[in-house]
């Protein structure tokens, strides 16, 4: 959500609701349901700041918590695989925001071949994007991994559909052609307990592609040189298996990609 800096929005916002009232629907004596009405745009571009909001999952204390949290996209890892999470969560959802305001698109679809959210899935693509499977001590900290790796932490599920999965990735521009034949393919014959549909599901297997078929830096279209590096290795510190891997919040405020950006708007380097 964005703050507001051209005040005039507001009142104009007031004259129009009050000639032009929102359609409505009373409930009861208590509630009342009103139709939404866009705000104006501001003059000049003069758009505000970004801001935190939606703290309807909000949690306090350090955690470990528990539950399912964040918008598919947007999962961490952890939660997906039904462990304890803490802020670290929130970092892994900062990595994947910037990634999707930056490009102008998803990082992650999370979607199996009938449009429907998967784990599977997801996790296939964060295999890819991170380039190597989450540790074997990692895994241990849930029995829900076991949908998806063995007591050896390589892959022993299948991960649902590959042709819904190859749809996806050769939808991408940056993907080769040859990548059908170039992936590894879970086997199909594997432990189908306790599937819950829209997650952990068998049907078939998902493609994991290597990096030279998908990776962070053939996904990354915007900048070159030493700027995608830097950017790059921003992303790399927040999109970690391992929650306590991550940087913090203050360590990601001094990491040079961010400090450079800083200092072009103070009118310092030049980008």
């Amino acid at each position: 959500m964005l703050t507001i800096d051209d005040e005039s929005l507001l009142p104009a916002f007031e004259q129009e609701e009050a000639s032009n009232p929102s359609p409505r629907k009373v409930i009861d004596d208590t509630r009342t349901v009103y139709g939404s009405r866009k705000l104006g745009l501001p003059k000049d571009a003069l758009w505000g700041q970004p801001v935190l909001c939606d703290f309807g999952e909000a949690r306090t204390g350090p955690g470990p918590h528990k539950g399912l949290i964040q918008p598919e996209l947007y999962r961490a890892p952890e939660v997906l695989f039904e462990m304890g999470w803490d802020s670290s969560a929130d970092i892994w959802n900062v990595a994947v925001m910037i990634w999707d305001l930056f490009q102008g698109r998803h990082l992650f679809h999370a979607l199996d071949e009938d449009q429907d959210v998967s784990a599977t899935h997801h996790i296939a693509e964060m295999m890819a994007y991170i380039g190597s499977p989450p540790p074997l001590e990692y895994l241990r900290r849930s029995q829900v991994t076991k949908h998806v790796f063995d007591e050896k932490g390589s892959i022993h599920l299948s991960l649902l559909n590959c042709t819904g999965f190859s749809t996806f990735l050769s939808s991408h521009s940056f993907l080769p052609s040859s990548f059908a034949t170039s992936s590894f393919v879970v086997p199909e014959n594997s432990v189908k307990s306790n599937l819950r549909p829209g997650q952990w599901k068998s049907a078939g297997g998902v493609r994991v592609p290597p990096p030279e078929a998908m990776s962070l830096e053939r996904a990354e279209t915007v900048l070159e040189g030493e700027e995608k590096t830097r950017f790059l290795d921003f992303v790399r510190s927040m999109l970690k298996w391992v929650p306590e891997e991550r940087l913090g919040a203050e360590e990601l405020l001094r990491d040079p990609w961010l400090e450079r950006g800083d200092s072009f708007l103070r009118g310092g380097e030049e980008m």
